[in-house]
């Protein structure tokens, strides 16, 4: 996360709600988990960090209607 937040800057960062809503408190809550358990590898918290998975799903939405504004496109490009 910080690495993230010194290549793109606090403006962007905060920019996305993705960030700030999910990534955040996951490694929050990772920091957190790790210190609690001396490092650990089993943890119920775990679970959460499949949170970040919900990341490339939006991609994949993006992309979706990328796909279709394109249709769109070359249909209204035909026409004339």
């Amino acid at each position: 996360m910080g690495l993230k937040l010194i290549a793109i800057g606090p403006g962007k960062w905060v920019k996305d709600k993705m960030n700030y809503l999910v990534d955040g408190p996951v490694v929050v809550i990772s920091l957190t988990e790790l210190i609690m358990s001396g490092g650990g590898a089993l943890s119920a918290l775990r679970s959460i960090r499949i949170l970040r998975v919900l990341r490339v799903l939006r991609l994949a939405r993006i992309l979706r209607k990328l796909k279709a504004m394109v249709q769109i496109i070359n249909v209204i490009s035909r026409s004339f």
